[in-house]
């Protein structure tokens, strides 16, 4: 009797250090959770921007520019560079604002064109010509790690009121 006693004992005490073992186990492995977490911030830039072409590494999301000395009519060409810096393809679509002197909005008064050259890996912007129409409506592709060049057509009507005109275009992911 006291050898199955005995043996009864054990087996509680088996039982319970394994069940302290188990929790143990348990606890161990949420705080190991818990104490192996690595957090960081990561801040994400737009890959596709555009660049005035005097300093190559001021990009921006969107180029404004000031139009004046300009005749009803008359096409006034602004060249940038647009750029994708990311290592994959990246498709874009384009904003257009013009506004008056006093900050109006007045782009249905104006006719605006973009028209890009071929993909380039060149910081000249004089070394390639725009000879493609951009279509508003659908997204431009610019090639991973590439450049190409964006040329700004705006035209006034002939009858628009002489003012100084601000156009600023803007990159936008498609």
């Amino acid at each position: 009797m006291a050898k199955k006693k005995n043996q009864a004992t054990m087996l509680r005490t088996l039982l319970l250090v394994t069940a302290i073992f188990a929790v143990s186990a348990l606890a161990m492995a949420g705080l190991l959770q818990y104490y192996a977490k690595a957090v960081g911030t990561v801040t994400v830039e737009q890959s596709v921007v555009l660049s005035d072409g005097t300093n190559v590494y001021d990009y921006k999301t969107d180029y404004t520019f000031t139009v004046n000395q300009l005749y009803g009519g008359d096409t006034h060409t602004k060249v940038v560079f647009i750029v994708n810096r990311a290592s994959q393809d990246a498709n874009v679509k384009f904003n257009i604002k013009v506004t008056d002197s006093n900050d109006n909005d007045v782009t249905d008064e104006f006719t605006v064109e973009l028209r890009v050259s071929d993909n380039t890996n060149t910081n000249s912007l004089t070394e390639v010509e725009c000879t493609t129409q951009v279509d508003l409506n659908n997204p431009l592709q610019i090639k991973a790690k590439l450049g190409r060049k964006l040329c700004i057509d705006i035209t006034p009507a002939i009858n628009q009121i002489p003012d100084t005109y601000k156009v600023t275009v803007t990159v936008i992911p498609a």
